[in-house]
């Protein structure tokens, strides 16, 4: 006679969330995009944010996008950024989130700009637009920053 053998129940996994689902404002079109990707490495948590002005902004001058990535690379501060997955983070809780703690600025994510192929560089923004977020990325000679803060970590 066989003796049957039982596998062992396996263990329980701890369930790991891949897919998230956004509305992303594209012009004048909303849509909801579902998409795959890995947990963020660094959790966001609005109230340890530092606010930072260039002294050149804060006697009420302008500055490009490209003036200000000059500065955060020359002066070591693009690892403490914003990145897209920041963005992404802020995104996903919604409005009243952006509005309770970010109410009025734009976010820019300078930490994941990129070179496009015609050789200008792009950065994410997260801004609020007619009563709803918008995340697009902009060209950086396009980017004027008055009054707006670049938003990082602490170091």
């Amino acid at each position: 006679m066989k003796t049957k053998t039982l596998n062992k129940a396996p263990k329980a996994r701890k369930r790991i969330k891949t897919k998230t689902s956004s509305k992303v404002r594209v012009g004048s079109k909303t849509s909801t995009v579902t998409k795959r990707r890995p947990e963020p490495s660094r959790k966001l948590e609005p109230k340890k944010l530092e606010r930072w002005l260039h002294p050149y902004q804060m006697a009420n001058d302008r500055m490009t996008g490209a003036q200000i990535l000059s500065i955060i690379e020359e002066q070591h501060m693009l690892e403490n950024c914003l990145s897209i997955d920041d963005l992404l983070q802020v995104n996903d809780k919604g409005l009243k989130y952006f509005r309770r703690y970010f109410v009025g600025e734009l976010l820019i994510g300078w930490k994941s700009a990129s070179a496009l192929n015609d050789g200008t560089v792009s950065v994410p923004v997260l801004s609020e637009e007619d009563g709803r977020l918008a995340l697009r990325h902009q060209n950086i000679d396009d980017l004027v920053v008055g009054y707006d803060p670049l938003i990082c970590f602490p170091e």
